[in-house]
Order: structure tokens, then sequence, then C-alpha cells
């Protein structure tokens, strides 16, 4: 998990899971976006990878009603790890 970050006035951390969920494919990366306020958001959200020359890799958008602390959302099956390990070499 990041380190919190203040976006729109509340607080979120990135979850991004390296060997994916349990119930992720095998070989994908999971990652989760996470409501760390006390209060319920409503937001339309953008999470990517960049490779080391700031191309994305691999991205996902969605909108989503966050409710209170600790509420995630995101890809269990993002992109594949070794696509990802590729571009930041």
């Amino acid at each position: 998990e990041s380190s919190e970050f203040t976006c729109l006035g509340h607080p979120w951390t990135v979850g991004i899971y390296p060997g994916g969920l349990e119930d992720s494919i095998e070989g994908m990366v999971a990652i989760y976006l996470c409501n760390k306020s006390n209060k319920r958001i409503n937001v339309k959200y953008r999470l990517s990878i960049k490779d080391l020359d700031g191309r994305e890799t691999a991205y996902t958008f969605d909108s989503f009603e966050f409710e209170c602390f600790d509420d995630n959302w995101g890809e269990k099956d993002f992109a594949k790890r070794s696509r990802i390990l590729k571009s930041r070499v």
C-alpha cells in the first residue's frame, strides 16, 4: 500500500499487488484505490503504470462511489506482471 496522499480534499492510498489477489488470474497484477476518509465520495479516477520514458504501459479508469474509511475499488486483473516488469527494465 502506498503512503497516504490527498486529492479532492480526501486522503487516499493506492494498493499494488504484484502477485495479484487470491482470485486473480495467474501472472496478473492487482491495483486498488482506497478511501481513507470517513466520508462518502463519488469519483472518477484513472490509475496507470508508466515505463521509464513516462509512457503508460497499463491503465484503468472508472467511476465509483466510495463509502467511508478503507472502502476500495480497482482491478484484480489489472495487467500482466511480465509486461510491467519488461517496461521497467
